[in-house]
């Protein structure tokens, strides 16, 4: 029996497998960088539904574990938010709370803009869309901004304003005196 036929038929049938395998990885390498640029609920739900097996699979299941937590987590911020009272809800407990101008970039609920004119501090929260490789660098720089604007502010500055561009905006705080005057929601 002439093995060489049958040998020549199993290299080509491997060489075909490695290259459709190799055609599928760049697929899937090209549409997770794609769902991490995106980098929301629906882009990695849709990379994990086209590529289940793929070596990006888990991450694809990690970064939705993080956005559900991120989306829980921001409607719980907004039930708190609604709960704050004009001269009910003091400036030191609203900072308890966790309002940071990191938030924003990992897709939280946090401080995008700091307005003071007066005494009157207006703060605006809302989220950004961040692509996944560049959430850690924006936070520096968003809190960055904030906390400069709030120290201004700590040092008796009369007017400033500082805001992230490109942020969804989706409440405003106006405090005085150390105490909210009142809290605006858009969602």
């Amino acid at each position: 029996m002439n093995t060489q036929p049958r040998l020549a038929r199993m290299l080509v049938m491997y060489f075909l497998a490695l290259g459709v395998a190799s055609v599928a990885s760049a697929g899937a390498k090209k549409d997770w960088q794609s769902a991490q640029t995106r980098n929301s609920l629906e882009a990695y739900q849709q990379f994990l539904a086209e590529y289940p097996d793929s070596k990006y699979a888990g991450l694809a299941r990690d970064r939705i574990a993080f956005l559900r937590v991120t989306l829980a987590l921001n409607a719980q911020r907004l039930t708190a938010l609604k709960g704050y009272g004009p001269g009910v809800t003091t400036e030191a407990s609203f900072f308890a709370d966790g309002w940071s101008g990191r938030d924003p970039a990992f897709g939280r609920l946090g401080i995008i803009g700091v307005t003071l004119k007066g005494d009157r501090l207006e703060l605006r929260l809302g989220t950004l869309s961040v692509p996944f490789e560049q959430q850690k660098e924006m936070a520096e720089v968003c809190n960055a901004l904030i906390e400069t604007a709030l120290a201004q502010r700590r040092a008796g500055l009369p007017a400033i304003e500082s805001h992230i561009r490109d942020a969804s905006e989706v409440c405003r705080v106006a405090l005085s005196h150390g105490t909210v005057l009142s809290v605006q929601c858009w969602n």
